[in-house]
């Protein structure tokens, strides 16, 4: 492999890096979770902050913020609380276009068998999970 191009392996022709906000653009549901979590307990969280601490885990957002605002509530049931949500805007989440054509063109199959869908509505496995904190 050279230091200038990336070719995978046979017999792929593309490698998507999924991270949060590759396919799907998920920005917008996380900070409108994280601000209404927050709003529970009396405290804005601004877009600047929010944006300032993307790519944080979930345990580091939840626990600075918290340092910001001066309020401190139970980590288990906040998770919970913003996990579903997560799960309940789920219909609110869009395919990032240009990433999902390119998954598409290169034949990529989901764990389920299906292909990438056209909203997150398709992919059902995204924040399911109240044990483990999601990505931001």
């Amino acid at each position: 492999m050279s230091g200038s191009t990336l070719n995978p392996p046979e017999p792929y022709s593309a490698i998507i890096f999924d991270c949060d906000g590759t396919l799907v653009d998920s920005t917008r549901l996380y900070f409108r979770t994280w601000n209404a979590l927050f709003k529970r307990h009396g405290a804005d969280m601004p877009w600047d902050w929010f944006a300032a601490h993307l790519g944080c885990s979930w345990p580091q957002i939840f626990d600075e913020y918290q340092q910001t605002c001066g309020i401190f509530f139970d980590a288990a049931a906040a998770l919970q609380q913003f996990n579903r949500a997560s799960r309940d805007a789920i219909d609110t989440l869009y395919e990032i276009e240009i990433i999902a054509d390119v998954a598409r063109r290169h034949f990529w199959k989901g764990a389920d068998g299906g292909g990438v869908g056209r909203n997150a509505r398709d992919r059902r496995g995204y924040a399911t999970d109240d044990k483990a904190p999601p990505s931001v």
